[in-house]
Order: structure tokens, then C-alpha cells, then sequence
């Protein structure tokens, strides 16, 4: 499980993700929070898997555009499950890059930022959207609400021209429409990165399908209690 955190002046938006084998991934939560301290609680759920293996967040982004310092504080208080993250203002040559936090003076300073290529994320999150529920593809819950489908799906890529150049960028389809799920959705899907989610995958040694994956990371310790049933139907979600 991975989460995404969007960080706006009167709430905060939030996402938990499931990952499997080729990146296959299904939301099973996502809401909006009051304040930080519901954030904290939220990400320290635990979910039941059908196995009846508890869950819980391994690793979380939040965006640290707004509000910078009380992000900042967030990630040191929480740094066993939660970074930093922040939009690149160029492409990267890859999906994301690790960084620092570079500001005199904060407790922050040398603090790791994870800088993030919205616009790959977002291709990968549409092309996987349009595949059908199974392996590989972008899925959500069965009780999906209306906000949310519009928001994952408020943005779309237009070509632009300049000085002989063609160039693609992801856009509001409407001036005024909301994308902090979408957002959220990217945090989630890079901290599946940094998770190295995409070296789970199933090798085919041609008697049989078997799965090499890393070994596994230390499950993170629950801080509270509050358990959410959450039945998967497609993989075994890690």
C-alpha cells in the first residue's frame, strides 16, 4: 500500500493505493482530511486483506508546495512512512529523482524530497485506466463516488507548438474544475516507485509461472487500531 497527499489551504486530499505484479493497482480509500493529525491517522490504518494479513501504508507522498513548513514538520515527526514530494518544473529523465531539501535554517534543511515528473505519471495513470479490471490496469473500488471519478479524470493532454517545436502537457479540461485526487493518485503511484514496485513481476522460466520478488520490507507497526474490511478480487495486493 502506498498513499498520496494533497496539501490545500482548507483540507487536505488523500489516497491509499494497492500494487501488485505489473504495476496492477486498485484505490481502496480516499477522502479528505481536516487537518494533519486525521492524515496521520488515516495512513496508520490498517486493512484486512483477503488472507487475513493485516496492512498498512508503506510509504506516503505529500505535496509540500503549500503550506511548505508545516509539511516539512509533518515529514519529520512521521518519517517512517511519509516524504516529501513536489512537482518538477522540468521533465525528468526518469519518473521521479530523489533530492533535498536545501533552506537555511529549518530543521528541514538536508531533509530527502522526492521531486516528481507529473506529467509521465499521469500518462501511465491513463493508458492503465483504459485497460480492462486485471493485470496491469488502474482500478478502483466498487463504491467510487462521483467527485473523485471527476477528479482523476479532470486533466487531459494537449500538443502544443513553439518555434518549430511540439511539445505535449497535461491541462484542466475546464478553467475552474478540481484535480487533487489526480494529484494524490501521482504521489501514490511515485511512492510505488521509490517502493521499487515495478521489480515485482512474474518471470516466466518456461515450466510454470513463478514470482521473483525483493525481499520484503519490514512491515511498519501500527500506531492505532481502527481496521477497514477491504476485499481484493483481482491480485494479491502487497
Amino acid at each position: 500500500l502506498t498513499g498520496g497527499i494533497d496539501v490545500q489551504e482548507n483540507c487536505v486530499y488523500w489516497v491509499i493505493r494497492a500494487w501488485g505484479d505489473f504495476m496492477t493497482s486498485q484505490n481502496v480509500a480516499h477522502g479528505q482530511a481536516l487537518s494533519m493529525t486525521e492524515v496521520e491517522r488515516v495512513m496508520n490504518t490498517q486493512f484486512l486483506m483477503p488472507s487475513g494479513e493485516k496492512v498498512m501504508v508503506e510509504l506516503a507522498l505529500i505535496d509540500s508546495s503549500d503550506q511548505t513548513d508545516a509539511v516539512y514538520d509533518f515529514c519529520l515527526i512521521n518519517g517512517d512512512w511519509v516524504r516529501a514530494c513536489k512537482g518538477s518544473s522540468v521533465s525528468l529523465q526518469g519518473y521521479y529523482r530523489i533530492s533535498t531539501v536545501n533552506k537555511a535554517g529549518s530543521r528541514a534543511n538536508g531533509m530527502q524530497l522526492v521531486l516528481v515528473d507529473g506529467g509521465k505519471y499521469k500518462d501511465m495513470i491513463s493508458a492503465r485506466m483504459r485497460r480492462p479490471n486485471g493485470t496491469g490496469s488502474w482500478m478502483v473500488h466498487k463504491d467510487c463516488d462521483l467527485e473523485y471519478a471527476e477528479q482523476v479524470t479532470a486533466e487531459h493532454k494537449i500538443t502544443e507548438r513553439k518555434n518549430g517545436k511540439t511539445s505535449y502537457r497535461w491541462v484542466l479540461k475546464h478553467s475552474h474544475g478540481d484535480n487533487h485526487y489526480l494529484d494524490c493518485e501521482v504521489y501514490a503511484a511515485a511512492a510505488a516507485d521509490v517502493m521499487e514496485v515495478r521489480s515485482l513481476v512474474l518471470q516466466n522460466p518456461g515450466q510454470g509461472e513463478q514470482k521473483q520478488e525483493k525481499p520484503a520490507q519490514p512491515a511498519r507497526q501500527a500506531e492505532t487500531t481502527p481496521e477497514e474490511n477491504w476485499l481484493g478480487t483481482h491480485e494479491d495486493w502487497i
